[in-house]
């Protein structure tokens, strides 16, 4: 009985020393975690223990909340200590509690956290951004912070960035070449005009891509990066608008995020009625001496119709794989009224025939796009491996319905009844695409980028034209005009690029790229073939190689600077090439020309980029010359001099540099000013011509939070006349204007966009040779008002889905 008692004494006496020295780490805490609105658990919820030492809270543990959402934490000192658990969109749970004998082991018990009311109001919840970032190497855009985008396409977004417009035709151009556009690091089928700007995130403009980048690349890439949900929980956004023009669009978003899975779903349509009106007044020559005079108008009423579709499914299949589905879907009905007036003047500008001509069209699309990506990466910091497959068809209707009246210089029919003819084109587009992208870091300094990627893209064109017989009430085709052909391009290519740092801020980044291709052309009609081919001999091998150099060195933290080289090429692409009558009109008509040859380009960039306090200033000297450039080409038919031909040659030379300034000033926490300025010189080289000049422009963008939650942004660009290669292009200004209100506590807001305030742009076009003297002018109906209401909705929980 003493020896009981004896070890009895020695055992409590233990724990009181134990009690006094609070070092000991034997400590325990565990419970479960529970949503109180659900009573479901929560998994993934963030428990975290701190003890206060030195007047300061000290993480000591913590750990995850398992599937169950329990939680065990261990290894705790003796002592008093907090426990605070975290979930997003939850109230943060805090209680402190005292780990002492007997009390060394704590259950809490299930712990019930409330709603976050306040942060569910915001929906989406992150941190200010800026609406553009300037970087060495490429400039970032952020969607969201451009009012004038908002409820729009693509391609409003696009015209207020720098170095980047858009020309009278809807054409992208940056330093007033035609860019890739790529969604997702990726080409994708789809124009400007068909991607809906709320569904893209970040803009990136890459002015001189790397060897990774593929080597037709040559007037520099516009990633469009969609955007992707990062929220646990659900959330999603619609918005409505209207607008003069018949503009109405519709537009929602739903996103669902719950390990391991994350999916995406966007549903966008618009309608818009676009005028287009113009002119075109011809002076033929003879050996520079005019012969005739013709002039034409026209008037059209364009009716767009827009639907697009778009589901994402991201799968972690584990911690370092996760698979990445996406299907998408174009469909684009558009149609169209024209009504052509023209006339042909003698020597004495006296008229020798005049005609008009309606012209009814119907252009249904539908594309589709298909991907499969697989992520893995590695224990090992920096390695990863991206393997993606994309599959894109398409389907193109082209109807259209011709009525011709011709009549002489007394105004009298020439051909009674009225000429009608009727073309009716069908075309099916394929393509598919492989790449497998391999990053590694060789050591703290030197990382390594390899890849390869197949490229497949098969086309059938089927063109018929038919003109009606009036004595028998029967159509007959116009052989000239019809054509049945089918192409088949490939593209493999490989890339290896090595990326690193040296002392004193110096880094590099050097790679080159091998590139195979080859198209193939078969007409159904003739049985006669077109194609090219590189390398097609030992010759050219050479021009398979596209090597990319770049040096950066920072000065300091606000400045740097980097010397680039690029070698690129520029495939003819399938209307370039094919040789058939692809645009006609009574006057005039364009085909290809399957003689021409890929061009090649060399690009040299020296890039300054500097901050100094609120001002960031980047500047580029750019340098560009092209070997056998693909140009435009017109001339007078022989047989036929009325007829204006336009097709493709290969110049000689086509050289261009320029400097490239934009200067971005935050002006304190509400307002934001950027402007950009592009002074260059063009030069043209061909056999019977050439042609040389100067132009600049200059854009300009300012957006201000204003009082009671109104946000502004004023736009406005000015552009020279500027050289092409038989002639110019005209001058061109515009500016825009849009006003955003937020509503609901800024889950949703009201943007009023007006678009060309004064009805300024348009496309003016002179040619001049020794066949003949151009003046053309197109104008779409530039100015409009639209106003846009959206809407944010969300709760931030992953225990919904219980």
């Amino acid at each position: 009985m003493k020896k009981h008692l004896l070890i009895y004494c020695l055992c409590m006496g233990g724990l009181s020393i134990f009690a006094q020295n609070k070092t000991l780490i034997i400590g325990r805490v565990f419970g479960k975690i529970i949503d109180k609105q659900s009573n479901q658990v929560l998994p993934f919820a963030s428990v975290a223990v701190y003890q206060n030492i030195n007047k300061k809270d000290t993480l000591i543990g913590g750990m995850l909340t398992k599937e169950n959402g329990e939680f065990n934490i261990t290894d705790l000192p003796f002592g008093r200590v907090k426990v605070k658990v975290t979930f997003i969109g939850l109230k943060i749970f805090e209680k402190s509690i005292n780990l002492s004998p007997p009390d060394i082991e704590q259950d809490l018990g299930d712990i019930a956290l409330e709603n976050d009311e306040k942060l569910l109001k915001t929906v989406e919840i992150s941190a200010e951004k800026t609406s553009m970032q300037l970087a060495i190497d490429r400039k970032i855009f952020n969607v969201d912070k451009n009012l004038h985008a908002q409820g729009g396409m693509i391609s409003e977004a696009l015209k207020t960035i720098p170095s980047v417009t858009i020309d009278g035709e809807g054409t992208v151009l940056l330093r007033n070449q035609a860019p890739l556009i790529y969604l997702d690091g990726r080409p994708t089928p789809l124009s400007i005009n068909q991607i809906p700007a709320d569904q893209i995130e970040q803009i990136e403009v890459i002015t001189n891509p790397s060897a990774k980048f593929e080597a037709a690349a040559n007037a520099g890439i516009i990633n469009l990066v969609m955007k992707k949900n990062k929220q646990v929980g659900y959330s999603g956004n619609f918005a409505l608008g209207a607008g003069t023009g018949n503009r109405f669009a519709a537009m929602t978003n739903l996103n669902f995020k719950k390990n391991p899975y994350n999916f995406t779903l966007f549903l966008n349509g618009n309608t818009s009625d676009i005028a287009v009106n113009g002119f075109s007044n011809r002076i033929n020559r003879q050996n520079t001496v005019a012969t005739d005079y013709l002039n034409q108008t026209y008037e059209t009423l364009m009716h767009n119709r827009l639907f697009s579709g778009r589901a994402s499914l991201d799968y972690a299949v584990n911690n370092r794989n996760t698979l990445s589905f996406i299907g998408a879907i174009t469909l684009l009905s558009f149609r169209s009224e024209e009504n052509q007036i023209y006339n042909l003047l003698n020597i004495d500008k006296k008229r020798s025939f005049s005609g008009k001509r309606e012209i009814a069209t119907h252009t249904p699309n539908y594309d589709h796009i298909f991907g499969l990506t697989w992520k893995k990466t590695f224990q090992e910091k920096g390695k990863e491996l991206i393997t993606n497959f994309t599959y894109n068809p398409s389907i193109i209707h082209n109807d259209s319905d011709f009525k011709t009246e011709d009549f002489d210089s007394v105004n009298r029919p020439l051909s009674t009844p009225p000429q009608m003819q009727q073309n009716r084109g069908f075309i099916t587009d394929l393509q598919a695409t492989f790449t497998v992208d391999y990053l590694k870091s060789l050591n703290d300094s030197t990382k390594l980028e390899t890849g390869i990627r197949s490229l497949w893209n098969g086309r059938d064109n089927d063109f018929t034209a038919d003109t009606l017989q009036h004595n028998g009430n029967v159509y007959k085709s116009l052989d000239y005009l019809n054509f049945n052909y089918r192409y088949e391009n490939f593209i493999n290519a490989a890339y290896i690029n090595v990326l690193g740092k040296w002392k004193k801020g110096w880094s590099y980044q050097a790679g080159f790229r091998y590139e195979q291709s080859n198209f193939i052309g078969i007409s159904h009609l003739d049985n006669k073939d077109f194609s090219y081919t590189y390398p097609s001999s030992s010759n050219n091998i050479l021009k398979t190689v596209f090597p990319s150099v770049y040096l950066t060195q920072k000065i300091t933290a606000n400045r740097e600077w980097q010397l680039n080289f690029s070698r690129k090429i520029g495939r003819p692409s399938y209307s370039q090439i094919t040789p058939f009558i692809n645009f006609a009109d009574k006057n005039s008509l364009r085909r290809g020309n399957p003689t021409i040859r890929p061009e090649f380009i060399n690009l040299v960039e020296i890039n300054y980029n500097q901050t100094i306090k609120h001002v960031n200033w980047l500047s580029t000297l750019y340098f560009r010359y092209v070997e056998d450039p693909i140009v435009f080409y017109a001339f007078r038919e022989k047989t036929d001099e009325t007829q204006l031909i336009t097709t493709f040659i290969n110049g000689k030379i086509n050289r261009s540099y320029g400097l490239d300034n934009t200067l971005k000033w935050t002006i304190g926490k509400k307002a934001e000013w950027a402007t950009n300025f592009i002074l260059f010189n063009t030069y043209f080289s061909n056999t019977d011509f050439q042609n040389e000049g100067w132009a600049w422009n200059i854009k300009s963008n300012f957006t201000a939070k204003l009082p009671k939650d109104l946000s502004l942004q004023l736009s406005a660009y000015y552009e020279t006349p500027l050289i092409i290669p038989q002639g110019t292009r005209g001058g061109n200004y515009f500016a825009d204007i849009s006003l955003k209100k937020d509503l609901w506590h800024k889950t949703g807001a009201l943007t009023l966009i007006i678009n060309d305030i004064f009805d300024t742009k348009r496309l003016l076009l002179n040619y001049d040779t020794p066949q003949y003297f151009l003046d053309a002018v197109r104008r779409k109906d530039n100015r409009y008002i639209r106003l846009t209401l959206q809407k944010r909705f969300g709760k931030l929980d992953a225990a919904v889905f219980k």
